[in-house]
């Protein structure tokens, strides 16, 4: 082994590590990848912040295509919110496919309660702060046989406190008034403005269960609107459409939505600027993009805005090409770019569809874009069952972008299917 470690191919361009990470900016000392790192979006970032401060408490959306920075958007919107006095917790509230809606409301009072003693540090602990530990606590570690006294659960709207067995705890009467508690204690107690409340990857449940993830959001709808408390749900817009629009009392509660427009391509540029400004290892010395500006925007634009994608694809290729530069340093070029990827995500493609799903994929070589099921059922020859299984799992699987128009769902190549089937940006 080397004296000084293993070899770090980045430090050819003087950089600490990959600029082509995809981990989500954070705010706060110590973050790896801090909030600062982000580029563009002023005009949504704005919109999202007015909202917010216009109102005691409001339900907003964040929906767009996979990749797209749903995510790190949210987390530039909790920042600036808590520049302005808002809680906010680092992490989101995560959905997962088999969610219920109990789990949904324990997370969620986990979220906040996290967020005010974050903000509130050691030593905070009022009653309501006290009774949610233990109801998270209890509820996290599946021990049903855990007395817990809950506050304001009791009869008559006077503070009364309660002792309950958490196996037996309703989640649905316990955490909205614990919620409202807490809400005091952040105004009385911290003078917070508000708490923030990011709900991430409505997607996972939807492709599960798209009538239980509806009737989930149905269930908790009442807590959305509990005064001071700001809600950021996030996923793809199909997912969205499948939790809000069923119900009348859930489309009531949020407004219209367009889906988030992909990152401007110059914004691209400076993004990857910035990041390779971050990770200078010599600050004496300038930093190397490790992509030369005109490959690395053509990958950008051949992903359609997909930033995940699109810094994945220069990753891969970077890791391949680095150091068998002429000179040893130089960035890699727009041809080298797709000769090294497109084989790559051949094979990758086949190794992860297998063969029967890969074959239908290659069927969509010529077919022009945007299409329909029922294009593809024409192109395919099946069912329109086999079309929907074949369409979902090329969408999850990020080989198809979906939007919605009207109840008309439209699809188009990914950037991972244009590479597999050998075009070129």
């Amino acid at each position: 082994m080397p004296q000084d470690g293993l070899p770090n191919i980045w430090h050819l361009y003087n950089l600490r590590e990959s600029p082509f990470f995809q981990d989500t900016l954070r705010a706060g000392q110590g973050a790896r990848y801090p909030i600062d790192l982000f580029v563009g979006r002023v005009g949504d970032v704005e919109t999202l912040l007015r909202v917010i401060g216009g109102s005691s408490s409001t339900r907003q959306v964040i929906g767009g295509a996979p990749g797209i920075g749903k995510t790190t958007l949210a987390q530039r919107v909790k920042a600036d919110a808590a520049e302005a006095g808002y809680l906010s917790h680092d992490e989101a509230v995560h959905i997962e496919a088999d969610l219920d809606t109990r789990e949904l409301l324990m997370r969620l009072l986990g979220h906040v309660y996290e967020a005010v003693v974050g903000a509130a540090g050691q030593g905070f602990d009022p009653e309501p702060v006290q009774t949610a530990r233990q109801l998270v606590r209890a509820h996290r570690i599946r021990n049903g046989s855990a007395s817990i006294s809950v506050l304001g659960v009791g009869a008559g709207g006077g503070v009364t406190t309660q002792v309950v067995e958490s196996g037996l705890l309703s989640a649905g009467l316990v955490v909205p008034p614990l919620l409202g508690q807490l809400m005091g204690v952040a105004e009385d107690k911290l003078e917070a403005k508000g708490i923030l409340v990011h709900v991430n990857n409505f997607e996972n449940l939807v492709e599960a269960d798209r009538a239980r993830a509806a009737g989930m959001v149905r269930d908790v709808r009442d807590l959305l609107l509990l005064r001071g408390y700001h809600y950021l749900f996030v996923g793809t817009g199909e997912a969205l459409h499948a939790v809000i629009d069923p119900h009348a009392q859930v489309r009531s509660v949020f407004g219209l939505f367009e889906e988030l427009s992909p990152l401007e391509a110059d914004d691209f540029e400076a993004l990857l600027e910035r990041r390779c400004d971050f990770l200078r290892l010599d600050q004496r010395r300038p930093a190397i993009p490790p992509v030369q500006q005109d490959a690395a925007r053509a990958a950008y634009s051949f992903f359609h805005g997909d930033l995940r994608g699109a810094l994945r694809a220069l990753d891969l290729a970077a890791h391949e090409l680095a150091g068998y530069g002429d000179p040893l340093g130089a960035p890699i070029g727009r041809d080298e770019l797709w000769s090294v990827l497109q084989p790559r995500y051949q094979v990758e493609m086949r190794q992860r569809l297998g063969d029967t799903h890969a074959d239908y994929l290659m069927r969509l070589d010529d077919l022009e874009e945007p299409f329909t099921q029922r294009d593809l059922g024409a192109m395919w020859g099946v069912s329109k069952g086999t079309v929907s299984e074949v369409a979902g799992v090329l969408v999850r699987m990020g080989y198809l972008d979906v939007q919605h128009h009207g109840r008309t769902l439209h699809y188009r190549r990914a950037g991972a299917a244009r590479l597999a089937l050998g075009q070129r940006g």
